[in-house]
C-alpha cells in the first residue's frame, strides 16, 4: 500500500476524489430527471398523434379517441420509454450495469410473506402522511393537491387501466430506482443511497400528496432491495400495493363511498395491525431485521449531504417539479377533465 495515502493528507486527497466523484453522479442524474420531462411530452405528443391518426382510419375513429380505452392506452404507450430513456441514459454514461438484481438466493417464502403484510402496513402509514401533506397544501393554497383521474369502465379500458397501474409499474420503476439509481450511489453509502433514489422517486411522482407517500414507499423498496440483494420483494410489495390501488379505485367507482368505506377501511385497518404485528414478531427473532450494512465510503455524512444539496440541477428539478404541480391543481380549478387527459395521456407523473 502506497505510504502516502494512508497518511493524513493522503486520506483527505481520497476523500476530495470521491466527493467529486459524488458531485459528477448527482449531476449527471438530476439533469436525466430534466430529461425525464423532456421525454414525457415528447413521448406524449408522438403517441398522441400517432394514435390520432390511426383513428382517422378507424371505424368510430371518434368515439374511440373520447373513451377511456384510448386515454389508457395512451399512458400505456408514453409511460415506459418516458422512464426508460433518460435512466438508461443515466446507467450508460456512468457506465453502470445492473448485475444481481433478479437474484433469489437470500427470497424465503417468509421473507415474502414479512414483506407484503408488513410492507403495506407501512405503506399505509406512508399514505396517511401524504394525505396530511396534501391536506396542508389545500388549506394554505386553496388550490387541490391533485387531479382526480377517474377508473375507466369498459373492458379493455379495465385491462390497460390495470396493466398500467399494478402490472408494469413495479417492474419498469424497481428496475430503474432501486436496480439503477440506489446501486449506481451505494459506493457512497447504502443509506444515502436509499435517501437520494428515494427523493428521486417522489419527484417523478408529480403532485403532494404523492411526494410524501412515495419518498416514504421509495425507503421501504431500498430497503428491502439493499437487505435482500435483489428486486424481487421490492417488485412484489409494488405490485401489491398498485394493485390495491387500482381494485380500491374501480370498486369505489362503482359502488360509492358507502360501500367502499364499510369495505375497505376496516379492511386495510385489520391487515395493517397483523403486518406491524409481523413485523414485530419478525424483529423479536432477527433484532438486525431492520438493520442495513452501511458498506466502505471515505466520505463524511456531512460531504455527501453538501455534495446532494449544492447541486445546482437539484434546484432545477424542484423547481421543475414545484411548477407542474402548482399547474396542475390550478389546470383542476380551471376544467377537471383537462388534467385527466393530460394525466391519462402520460404528461405524467407531470400533472398527476
Amino acid at each position: 500500500m502506497n505510504p502516502y495515502l494512508a497518511s493524513p493528507s493522503g486520506q483527505a486527497l481520497q476523500s476530495l476524489q470521491e466527493e467529486t466523484r459524488l458531485r459528477r453522479r448527482l449531476t449527471a442524474l438530476f439533469a436525466c430527471v430534466l430529461l425525464w420531462y423532456v421525454c414525457s411530452f415528447f413521448f406524449s405528443f408522438l403517441a398522441g398523434l400517432v394514435l390520432g391518426i390511426a383513428a382517422m382510419f378507424l371505424p368510430g375513429g371518434e368515439n374511440f379517441l373520447n373513451g377511456d380505452l384510448y386515454l389508457w392506452l395512451l399512458q400505456l404507450i408514453v409511460y415506459a420509454p418516458s422512464l426508460l430513456v433518460p435512466f438508461l441514459i443515466y446507467g450508460a454514461t456512468q457506465k453502470f450495469r445492473v448485475r444481481g438484481g433478479f437474484s433469489t438466493q437470500n427470497i424465503t417464502p417468509c421473507l415474502l410473506i414479512v414483506t407484503v403484510f408488513s410492507g403495506m402496513a407501512l405503506c399505509s402509514v406512508s399514505s396517511l402522511f401524504g394525505s396530511f401533506a396534501a391536506g396542508i397544501f389545500e388549506s394554505l393554497t386553496g388550490l387541490t393537491s391533485s387531479a382526480d383521474v377517474e377508473a375507466p369502465t369498459s373492458v379493455g379500458g379495465i385491462v390497460l387501466y390495470f396493466i398500467s397501474l399494478a402490472i408494469l409499474p413495479p417492474f419498469v420503476e424497481e428496475y430503474i430506482f432501486r436496480g439503477i439509481i440506489l446501486r449506481s450511489l451505494t459506493p457512497f453509502g447504502n443509506a444515502f443511497a436509499i435517501c437520494v433514489s428515494s427523493a428521486i422517486f417522489a419527484m417523478v411522482h408529480g403532485s403532494i400528496t404523492q411526494w410524501v407517500a412515495t419518498f416514504m414507499m421509495g425507503v421501504i423498496f431500498g430497503f428491502l432491495a439493499i437487505k435482500t440483494g435483489s428486486l424481487w420483494p421490492s417488485i412484489l410489495l409494488h405490485f401489491v400495493n398498485n394493485a390495491t390501488a387500482a381494485v380500491q379505485m374501480l370498486f369505489l367507482q362503482r359502488q360509492g363511498e358507502a360501500a367502499y368505506s364499510m369495505i375497505f377501511y376496516p379492511t386495510q385497518i385489520l391487515l395493517s395491525v397483523l403486518g406491524f404485528v409481523i413485523l414485530i414478531f419478525a424483529i423479536k427473532k432477527n433484532p438486525s431485521f431492520l438493520s442495513v450494512p452501511e458498506g466502505v465510503c471515505r466520505l463524511e455524512q456531512g460531504a455527501k449531504f453538501r455534495a446532494f444539496v449544492s447541486s445546482p440541477l437539484l434546484y432545477v428539478c424542484l423547481l421543475a417539479s414545484v411548477v407542474s404541480i402548482l399547474l396542475s391543481a390550478l389546470a383542476a380549478q380551471i376544467d377537471p377533465n383537462l388534467v385527466e387527459n393530460l394525466a391519462s395521456a402520460g404528461i405524467g407523473g407531470i400533472f398527476q
